[in-house]
C-alpha cells in the first residue's frame, strides 16, 4: 500500500524562538493583516506574514500593486529572511502542539500525497478549499508566485484522528525540548519538534 503521507525532503526552521513579525493567521480577515503590517511591530522590517501577504503592505498599498506587482519584492524579502532568520533541514516530519486557554490541539508537518485531499478519489481528508475557497486560492497564487511553500494546509484527517493524536503524544513525550517555541499574542503556546529517519517517523506516517 501506498503511503498518503512522507517526510519533508528539505525545509527551513526558523533560528530562535519566533518568526519575523506579527503572528496573524493567513486565514485572518484583510484588514487584520494590513493593520499587522503597518504596526510598529514591523517598523520596516523583513517579516514572513509580509511575504505572504506582499499586496497588503503599506508599500503595495500606496503603491496600488496587485498580488502580481508585488511578488518580486516578496520573493527578495524571502531571500533574505532564509539567509538570516531560517536554517535548512532535510528528511523530517515536525510534531506541533499549540496550548492555550482554549486548550490544546497536536497534528504534524509532513507531506501528503494529493490523492488523499481529491474530493473525487479517497476524501481521506476534508480540504481547506472547502471552507476557504477565495482565501485558499489567493494563497496559492502567491505561493506558485514565490516558488516556495511558506505556510502548510491545515488538514484533517476524516478517520483515525485519535489514534494519531494518541502517536504524536507518545513521540513527543520522548523527544524532549520543543525544537521551537513561541507565544503569540493571543497567548498560545506554539511548540515545534523535528523527527528524522528511524522507527519513530516511520510510526507516524506509516
Amino acid at each position: 500500500m501506498t503511503r498518503v503521507v512522507r517526510p519533508i525532503a528539505a525545509g527551513w526552521v526558523v533560528n530562535g524562538t519566533g518568526v519575523p513579525g506579527p503572528d496573524v493567521d493567513e486565514f485572518a480577515e484583510a484588514e487584520q493583516v494590513i493593520t499587522a503590517l503597518a504596526g510598529p511591530s514591523t517598523n520596516g522590517s523583513d517579516t514572513l506574514l509580509a511575504v505572504q501577504h506582499p499586496h497588503r503592505t503599506p508599500a503595495a498599498l500606496a503603491g496600488g500593486l496587485s498580488v502580481v506587482d508585488a511578488l518580486p519584492a516578496a520573493r527578495q524579502m524571502l531571500d533574505r529572511l532564509l539567509n538570516v532568520a531560517y536554517r535548512e533541514v532535510t528528511d523530517l516530519v515536525a510534531p506541533y502542539m499549540v496550548s492555550g486557554p482554549d486548550g490544546t490541539a497536536l497534528g504534524m508537518l509532513c507531506l501528503a500525497d494529493p490523492a488523499v485531499v481529491d474530493i473525487e478519489g479517497l476524501a481521506r481528508v476534508r480540504q481547506a478549499e472547502q471552507v476557504y475557497p477565495k482565501v485558499v486560492a489567493e494563497r496559492a497564487a502567491v505561493l506558485a508566485g514565490l516558488g516556495w511553500a511558506t505556510s502548510a494546509a491545515m488538514l484533517v484527517p476524516t478517520t483515525g484522528g485519535a489514534e494519531l493524536t494518541e502517536a504524536l503524544e507518545q513521540v513527543i513525550g520522548r523527544l524532549g525540548a520543543a525544537e521551537v517555541a513561541t507565544t503569540d499574542s493571543a497567548g498560545r503556546l506554539h511548540r515545534l519538534w523535528l523527527l528524522g529517519p528511524g522507527a519513530e517517523q516511520d510510526e507516524l506516517i506509516a
